[in-house]
């Protein structure tokens, strides 16, 4: 058996005993799957619309077909096949949801909360809005149908439940846009969202974020209530010419008429942060601490806290040969023997040791990680409270490596492990 055989036998032996993956494929393009999903650069391309869930974003093609990337220990960014003919796309704490064009809903990720046992019948629905736990649906009769934990009685919709136009999920309220302009807000009011401001009249668009409310006025203005505890309610100046909203869990998104965008709120990871250019935006999401805006182009900004990949993946998404996943981050080997790090670093998992180069092979454990030199060393690095990252002597004349959760294996040229 040949040297690389060995290696990468080892590693998928090793990757099936503990969190993480493996996947080496002949274009050398990575594909990610468990606690953080990536995506190969041109999937990204072609954008018509996206949504932001609490860790993990969602993005609808030009095809009708969803992507997803970001936190994915429910398979939230995994799209169920046939993944074609989606029309509209929703994201929520650990969940999802796309509507098809024949009026159909789609939902996956967490199976707990009852987000996954879609109302029945499950047509003519013309828009969704994902919660915490819950989902809401709008059907073309003007109705609304909701599903999921409600604690707070959020699927519960208020009487009459007629004539509505636009619904918003949040986390402890919803909302419902009336066809005459008014909105209803039902759920917790501890922070007065449930108190719409008068007039109640003239609304256009609505959002929800954790415990705050956003409304668009037909004249282009915003009006903002609810919780106020991060400043997501103090709308900045001037409140003029906004064309669209949208929430996250403590910020607030608007979408001026000249394309570009204006963020207030909770600025502690970035999320208010609008990368230069400010401009060209078409759409905008907000999750739990990042934001996501769509360019006239179908490209895409993503900006805040990425500590679980919700925002981009490794740069470029090329030449790979093997991959491996510990509990919350991944590695990548490239061609050119250097190891790409990437998710959620602890104890210096992501830290690959100087120099990164000459690597031939790698492993992960829970949080620590190996690398085979091609001198046939192993490089061992991250959380050694177990000594899983103490190499014995001689460190020499190794040909693979595996890692347990909190062990490590070496295979000699010998044979001896």
């Amino acid at each position: 058996m040949k040297k690389q055989a060995v290696v990468l036998t080892l590693i998928a032996i090793a990757c099936a005993l503990v969190p993480g993956s493996v996947d080496a494929q002949q274009s050398g393009s990575v594909v990610g799957w468990g606690s953080q999903a990536v995506l190969e650069p041109e999937r990204l391309e072609g954008l018509v619309d996206l949504a932001a869930g609490s860790e993990h974003s969602l993005a609808l093609r030009n095809d009708g077909s969803i992507v997803g990337w970001g936190r994915n220990d429910w398979g939230q960014c995994i799209t169920p096949e046939p993944n074609s003919d989606f029309v509209a796309l929703a994201a929520g704490y650990l969940n999802s949801l796309g509507l098809k064009a024949d009026g159909s809903i789609v939902a996956w990720g967490f199976v707990n909360t009852g987000m996954l046992e879609l109302p029945e019948p499950n047509t003519d629905f013309v828009a969704i809005s994902a919660g915490v736990g819950y989902g809401l649906g709008l059907r073309s009769d003007g109705s609304i149908v909701g599903w999921g934990t409600s604690d707070h009685g959020l699927s519960t919709i208020p009487e009459p439940n007629t004539d509505f136009v636009a619904i918003a999920a949040g986390w402890v309220l919803s909302m419902g846009l009336k066809e005459d302009g008014s909105v209803v807000v039902w759920g917790d009011n501890g922070s007065g969202a449930c108190d719409v401001p008068a007039p109640n009249t003239d609304f256009v668009a609505i959002a929800a974020g954790a415990g705050h409310c956003l409304g668009l006025k037909a004249d282009g203005t915003l009006v903002a209530w609810g919780s106020n505890a991060v400043g997501q309610c103090d709308i900045p100046e001037p409140n003029t010419d906004f064309v669209a909203i949208e929430a996250g869990a403590g910020h607030s998104l608007g979408l001026r008429s000249d394309g570009s965008l204006v963020i207030w709120g909770d600025v502690s990871a970035g999320q208010c942060a609008v990368p230069a250019p400010n401009e060209d935006f078409v759409a905008c999401a907000g999750g739990f601490h990042h934001s996501l805006g769509l360019k006239a182009d179908g490209t895409l900004g993503a900006w805040g806290s990425n500590a679980l990949g919700q925002l981009n993946v490794p740069a470029p998404n090329s030449d790979f040969l093997a991959v491996a996943g510990g509990r919350e981050f991944s590695l990548g080997l490239r061609s050119d023997g250097s190891i790409e790090s990437w998710g959620i670093t602890d104890g210096g998992v992501l830290d690959v040791p100087a120099p990164n180069t000459d690597f031939v092979a790698l492993a992960t454990g829970e949080r620590h990680c190996l690398g085979l030199k091609s001198t046939g060393a192993i490089i061992a690095w991250g959380r050694s409270q177990f000594g899983q990252c103490s190499v014995p002597e001689p460190n020499l004349d190794f040909s693979a490596l595996a890692a347990g959760a909190n062990h490590s294996l070496g295979l000699k040229t010998d044979g001896a492990i």
